[in-house]
């Protein structure tokens, strides 16, 4: 068997239909030009997007990472011009199928799904499965975004495409964890961004301000949360969200409520005995590793 590693042809064959992909996508764009028709470009874009699903499918002749690599880039880059070519025809096409708004969002989100949930179930790789929940998730907070009220309640520091942020990653987490969604650390990855980061919109828009009190001390639930779920199934990767959302949250939250110098002192003391705590207690907890008895003589 040849060692992948050592195998230069592949680095070559990658090199090869990275650049080759790239080029002709650039061609076509430039051979078309701006005078093109609506009709034209959202037709070069979608036979773009068929060549490159085309493409992945047959670049695999068998397992092989570097191939099966490539297929996912070239599917995962056909998602994403087909669902330009969703953007283009809603926007610059007939005016009977004109869309504006969160629409346009939701439409083109669920149009991107169509064709990234066939591909992740084909093939259940990462980039694929980034596709599938990407698209849901910007077409379910698009779709709850309140243009006036929503289902007839106005509630004005409520920010409904945060709670949908949030239920989307905790179904993703969920799914990563009982196994339903592959790979399994990307949905929990995933899930463990969007319910951090949708804690940040709960109750304003961080596009136009900081984040408020509530929405910090949710980031912080929210991290230590997802703590403890990566600590629960063993996977650094998920700790590691959850540490770094926890540590962001608390440096935030003690620079906003810490106005004086006699509190920050205060501070620093229990920040140092917190720190020392925990190592004398982690020291307690751990379990030396058995040593072997020593061989008897011979």
């Amino acid at each position: 068997m040849v060692d992948e590693r050592t195998d230069i042809r592949t680095s070559f064959v990658g090199i090869l239909g990275y650049a080759g992909a790239s080029a002709a996508l650039v061609g076509l764009s430039i051979a078309i030009g701006t005078s093109a028709s609506t009709i034209e470009r959202v037709t070069a874009d979608v036979a773009s997007a068929v060549v490159l699903v085309a493409a992945g499918a047959w670049v695999v002749g068998g397992h092989h990472e570097a191939h099966e690599r490539m297929r996912s880039i070239l599917w995962f880059a056909a998602v994403a011009i087909w669902a330009g070519a969703a953007v283009e025809l809603f926007t610059q096409g007939p005016e009977a199928i004109v869309l504006h708004g969160k629409w346009l969002v939701v439409v083109t989100a669920l149009l991107a799904a169509m064709l990234a949930l066939p591909l992740w179930v084909l093939v259940p790789r990462s980039l694929q499965l980034l596709a599938v929940v990407a698209s849901v998730q910007i077409g379910s907070a698009a779709a709850v975004y309140p243009e006036g009220s929503v289902f007839g309640v106005s509630v004005p520091q409520l920010r409904w495409p945060a709670i949908a942020t949030i239920v989307v990653g905790l179904a993703t987490l969920a799914s990563g964890g009982f196994g339903f969604a592959r790979p399994k650390r990307t949905a929990m990855v995933l899930g463990s961004i969007a319910i951090i980061g949708g804690t940040l919109f709960v109750d304003v828009d961080v596009l136009r301000q900081a984040p408020s009190d509530l929405s910090l001390w949710l980031a912080l639930a929210a991290s230590v949360a997802v703590l403890l779920v990566g600590d629960f199934v063993a996977d650094r990767a998920i700790s590691g969200i959850g540490i770094a959302g926890l540590a962001g949250a608390v440096a935030e939250i003690v620079h906003r409520t810490v106005v004086d110098r006699s509190t920050a002192v205060a501070l620093v003391a229990l920040g140092t005995v917190a720190l020392v705590s925990c190592v004398i207690l982690a020291r307690a907890f751990s379990h030396a590793a058995p040593t072997r008895p020593p061989e008897p003589p011979v």
